[in-house]
């Protein structure tokens, strides 16, 4: 698709081939839910492909964002491919919380999963269960790149008591730029 993909909160997404990208270094890739809603208890297994490597510039290139996802235990991202960040996870105003996901592997992203909110929102009390956030040895090796990144948007909350299971984190860089497997902002 040359566009972002909206999915609208209560609908369930299930992908047995991948949706790929064709769009922009600065658009997004798959959008679920949005930020004024919870969105609970969704089934979703997610593949998602940019047809050509992010420039890595513009963080609003995001393969999958997830808005206000409330008690899903049956959330499965199988793939993420080559946009500026991987997978965004998200809460504005409301909470990103109780969930359960299964990430695959997040490819070629210079942001591989970021966890965020703004507006007093929360990304709290999340099981992830991550294979593999990698980087090919030839991908943007002079810019900066990181594994998992928990932050606000805004600076008004501290995201807490996410867990992380067995990542592999596998960033490749030239010596002398940032390489971080975890950032807390």
């Amino acid at each position: 698709t040359s566009s972002t993909f909206n999915l609208p909160i209560k609908t369930d997404l299930v992908m047995d081939n991948a949706m790929v990208f064709s769009n922009g270094d600065s658009e997004m890739g798959l959008v679920i839910g949005d930020e004024d809603n919870y969105n609970f208890n969704r089934k979703l297994i997610i593949r998602v492909y940019k047809k050509t490597l992010s420039d890595w510039e513009d963080k609003n290139n995001i393969g999958v964002l997830i808005w206000n996802l409330y008690e899903s235990t049956n959330v499965h991202i199988i793939r993420s491919e080559r946009f500026t960040v991987g997978v965004k996870f998200n809460a504005k105003t409301k909470g990103f919380v109780y969930n359960t996901i299964n990430i695959g592997v997040v490819v070629n992203s210079r942001y591989g999963v970021v966890l965020s909110n703004i507006y007093h929102g929360w990304c709290n009390e999340n099981n992830f269960f991550i294979n593999r956030i990698q980087q090919n040895s030839t991908t943007h090796v002079t810019k900066s790149r990181f594994g998992i990144v928990i932050t606000s948007d805004d600076g008004l909350y501290n995201n807490t008591n996410n867990v992380f299971y067995k990542p592999s984190i596998e960033l490749s860089s030239k010596s002398g730029y940032e390489c971080r497997a975890i950032w807390l902002e």
